[in-house]
C-alpha cells in the first residue's frame, strides 16, 4: 500500500470519526401550525358536488389571508363540509376548518393539536 493511499484511509477514518463525535444537534419535527377554525360563506347550487366546490373555494379564500401556506385544505385541522337541500331543491354547503400550514421548527409556546381534540 502507498503513502497517499495510507493518508487518505487516516483521513477518511478521521473524518468519519469526527462525525461520529460532534455533539448532536437539537431537533424538531415538522408541525402543524394552526389558526382559529373559519367556516366559508354558505354557497347553494344544483349539485351537491358543485356546493361543495364553491364553499371550498371560499374557504381558501379566507385561509390565504393567514398566508398563502394555510390556503391548503389538505392541511387544515377539523375539516368538514356542512350542506343540506334547501326549501329551493338547491344543495346549500360550508366548508369548515382549521387553517393549517406545515412548519419544520415549531414557534415558541405552539400547543400541539391532537385527534379528537376541540382546542
Amino acid at each position: 500500500m502507498s503513502n497517499a493511499s495510507r493518508i487518505l484511509r487516516l483521513g477518511y477514518a478521521a473524518a468519519v470519526t469526527g462525525v461520529a463525535l460532534v455533539a448532536p444537534l437539537e431537533a424538531y419535527a415538522a408541525v402543524n401550525v394552526c389558526k382559529d377554525m373559519h367556516t366559508s360563506q354558505a354557497v347553494e347550487d344544483k349539485s351537491e358536488m358543485l356546493a361543495k366546490k364553491r364553499a371550498l373555494e371560499s374557504w381558501v379564500a379566507h385561509a390565504s389571508r393567514h398566508g398563502e401556506q394555510y390556503a391548503r385544505w389538505g392541511n387544515a385541522w377539523e375539516r368538514h363540509f356542512d350542506c343540506a337541500r334547501a326549501d329551493t331543491g338547491l344543495f346549500r354547503c360550508a366548508a369548515v376548518a382549521r387553517p393549517c400550514a406545515i412548519h419544520q421548527v415549531p414557534p415558541e409556546g405552539l400547543t400541539p393539536l391532537r385527534r379528537g381534540s376541540r382546542s
